[in-house]
C-alpha cells in the first residue's frame, strides 16, 4: 500500500492509486562473451544498440528506488521476452487484487501489467489514461538515469560489477518488494 500511496501522490489529482511499481528494460553494454561462457554469443549482440550486452529488467517505486531486477537475458532480447524469462513476471502475477505495475509499449497489456493504448488521435479517455500512465512510468527511466554513475562495462568482471551496482539499489526484503 505504501508504494501505491506514493504513486498516487505523484499522479495528477491522485487518480493512480493502484500503481505499485514501474518496469522497463535497460541495455547494459559489455564486451562480447567468450564462446566458452555461452553457446550463443551472437544473442548478446543488439542490432539496435550496435553493441554486445545484456537486457536488465527492473522495477522502481515512485521515489526512484529500485525494488526488483533481473539480469538474465542477452542483449538482443526484447523487453517482453526478457520480462517473461525473469521471476519478476511471476511475482507481479501474485500482486494483491487492485494493484498493478506499469510499463511502456514494449510490453503487451496483461493482467497486473498495464501499458499505454497504442496509436495516435485516441478517444479522450484513452488519451487521458496514456497521459497519466506516462506521468508515472517516467519514474523508471529517471531511476535508470540516476544510476548512470555505474561505469561502462569492459569485460565480464566489469559487467558483473555494473549489474551489482544496479542490484545494490534493489530492496533486499522480498516481502517489501512492491510495498502492498
Amino acid at each position: 500500500m505504501r508504494n501505491a500511496n506514493r504513486f498516487k501522490e505523484k499522479s495528477t489529482y491522485g487518480i493512480s492509486s493502484w500503481v505499485v511499481a514501474a518496469v522497463d528494460g535497460l541495455f547494459i553494454k559489455a564486451k562480447a562473451p567468450c564462446a566458452k561462457d555461452t553457446a550463443n554469443v551472437i544473442a548478446y549482440y543488439s542490432g539496435s544498440k550496435s553493441a554486445y550486452g545484456i537486457n536488465v529488467q527492473a522495477t522502481c517505486t515512485a521515489d526512484y528506488r529500485f525494488c526488483a531486477m533481473s539480469a538474465i537475458s542477452p542483449g538482443s532480447t526484447n523487453d517482453w521476452v526478457a520480462w517473461n524469462r525473469s521471476s519478476l513476471a511471476k511475482a507481479v502475477a501474485r500482486l494483491s487484487a487492485g494493484f498493478h505495475i506499469i510499463g511502456d509499449a514494449a510490453y503487451p497489456i496483461v493482467e497486473k501489467l498495464l501499458t499505454p493504448y497504442p496509436g495516435r488521435l485516441l478517444p479522450p479517455g484513452e488519451d487521458s489514461f496514456n497521459f497519466h500512465l506516462s506521468q508515472l512510468r517516467v519514474k523508471i527511466e529517471q531511476s535508470f538515469w540516476r544510476g548512470r554513475e555505474v561505469p561502462q562495462c569492459r569485460g565480464r568482471r566489469a559487467l558483473e560489477e555494473r549489474v551489482l551496482g544496479i542490484s545494490a539499489r534493489v530492496s533486499a526484503h522480498p516481502g517489501e518488494r512492491w510495498g502492498v
